[in-house]
């Protein structure tokens, strides 16, 4: 069960802000590969470019943007074939680290590494229950997700 309140009472910094939106850059645009949809068909290119459009189009309005994403996660999503689309349709500059284990994850964020990545993949629960209270990370905005959920489950 999700503890909406959580979400109501977030507020989000210039830093949340930017990690926020390079994560929806990053999940839109390697989504494709993910479910192994091309990422040139039309309604997810379509939205994608959008998204990526409304997202540079702000962050470029802030002092300090670069086109730029530094991603950290497992292997195989740190591959040519998956960030490969997303570069070429963006534009940006993908720095990919691969991710050890999820204890060593969550000693890089806590040793100042929420200043290293924009992006990190975890995968178990534990590490949100810990460090989301922590400010380590911060929740996606769901509803951006839904119309690339919609458009793979069709």
């Amino acid at each position: 069960m999700i503890n909406n309140n959580i979400y109501r009472s977030f507020t989000s910094s210039r830093r949340q802000f930017l990690k926020q939106s390079a994560a929806l850059a990053a999940t839109i645009g390697v989504a494709p590969a993910f479910f192994g949809v091309s990422a040139n068909a039309a309604t997810g290119a379509a939205y994608a470019d959008e998204i990526w459009a409304a997202t540079k189009a702000e962050l470029a309005a802030m002092s300090g943007f670069r086109n730029e994403l530094n991603l950290h996660s497992w292997e195989g999503y740190t591959e040519e074939p998956v960030l490969g689309p997303f570069r070429r349709q963006t534009g940006a500059s993908v720095n990919a680290q691969m991710l050890i284990s999820d204890p060593a994850a969550v000693n890089n964020l806590r040793g100042g590494g929420t200043g290293t990545w924009d992006v990190i993949n975890l995968n178990n629960a534990w590490q949100r229950k810990q460090l989301y209270p922590e400010g380590l990370i911060v929740p996606l905005n769901k509803e951006k997700f839904a119309p690339l959920y919609d458009m793979n489950v069709a």
